[in-house]
């Protein structure tokens, strides 16, 4: 009777260290998501980015020594940094991104740009590196939603560019 009684106890440790152990690495995984849209609006691009919060206050505590907030020398930082790190030709030409603003929603921080283009754009190159300074090991999946498709880019340190076809505009 003692055998059983063993094997279920370790059991039941084994069980509460496994979970322990998921818990400790629920997010060991760094990610970054990137949706850029355009259709609704032909001239017009909207760009959201959502990044794990404590991720990105790294960035933050490293250059000012607080978390994220909504004061202007923290929104200049994420604005410039994602400027740096996240950049997007159409049809060959590099173009300037708009800040609209950021929020922080839960473990995410939501980032906000826009681009007024003249035409719809044929080509779309994409550089997305967004943490992967902070996080050697980041994965950065970018969804263009065109219309009612999507393509998607997944980018990391070895490969931070992907080249796109959009159509014929």
């Amino acid at each position: 009777m003692i055998a059983p009684k063993i094997s279920r106890l370790a059991i039941l440790a084994a069980i509460v260290l496994f979970a322990a152990n998921q818990a400790a690495q629920a997010h060991r995984l760094h990610a970054g998501l990137s949706v850029i849209e355009y259709g609704q609006d032909p001239s017009e691009i909207q760009i959201t980015h959502r990044l794990y919060a404590h991720d990105f206050e790294k960035i933050i505590y490293e250059s000012f020594d607080h978390g994220w907030d909504d004061q202007a020398e923290t929104l200049e930082l994420i604005k410039t940094y994602c400027q740096k790190r996240f950049v997007i030709a159409l049809d060959g030409k590099v173009m300037e991104l708009e800040f609209v603003g950021s929020e922080a929603e839960a473990e995410y921080i939501f980032v906000y740009f826009t681009l007024q283009i003249d035409q719809a754009p044929k080509q779309l190159i994409v550089l997305n590196a967004l943490l992967m300074d902070q996080f050697p090991e980041q994965i950065n999946l970018t969804n263009i939603r065109l219309g009612s498709g999507t393509i998607s880019a997944t980018t990391s340190a070895g490969q931070t560019t992907k080249t796109l076809a959009l159509g014929d505009g």
